[in-house]
C-alpha cells in the first residue's frame, strides 16, 4: 500500500511511462505495469474533479468555450480566484491510498533519470 498526495500522481506518471517502455524481467515489468494501472484508475477521478472545478470557476467566452490563459490552462474568473486556489490546493494535498507495492530502487538503474525525476519517484520506491 502506498499513501501519497494527488499532486504526486500528476508528476510520477510520465516517469512511470518511460520505465514501462524499458526492457526488464517479467517480474519487474509486472510491478511497473501494476503501479501504472492503479495510477491510471486514480487519474480518471482526478481529471473528473478538475473538470468539475473548471465548470465552477472557469471563465468562458461568448461561444461558451473556456478562455485560454496562453500557457495551456484555463482563465479562472477573478471573483472566484481565491476560492479556486484554496480548493485546488486542498485537492492536490489530499492523500490517496494506492493498493499496490513500491518499486525496487535497482529497477530504476535501467533509466537515465535526472535528480528531479528521481525526487518525484521517491515515495514510490523502496531500497
Amino acid at each position: 500500500m502506498i499513501e501519497t498526495p494527488v499532486s504526486s500522481l500528476l508528476t510520477i506518471k510520465p516517469v512511470l511511462q518511460q520505465l514501462a517502455n524499458t526492457e526488464m524481467p517479467a517480474k519487474d515489468s509486472f510491478s511497473v505495469l501494476r503501479l501504472l494501472k492503479v495510477i491510471d484508475k486514480e487519474y480518471e477521478t482526478i481529471e473528473t474533479t478538475q473538470r468539475k472545478m473548471l465548470e465552477l470557476f472557469g471563465e468562458k467566452d461568448e461561444n461558451g468555450n473556456y478562455k485560454s490563459d496562453g500557457h495551456g490552462g484555463v482563465v479562472i474568473r477573478k471573483e472566484s480566484a481565491d476560492k479556486f486556489s484554496e480548493q485546488m490546493n486542498d485537492f492536490l494535498k489530499m492523500e490517496l491510498q494506492l493498493d499496490c507495492g513500491k518499486l525496487k530502487l535497482d529497477l530504476l538503474d535501467k533509466l537515465q533519470l535526472t535528480p528531479n525525476q528521481l525526487l518525484k519517484m521517491e515515495e514510490f520506491i523502496e531500497e
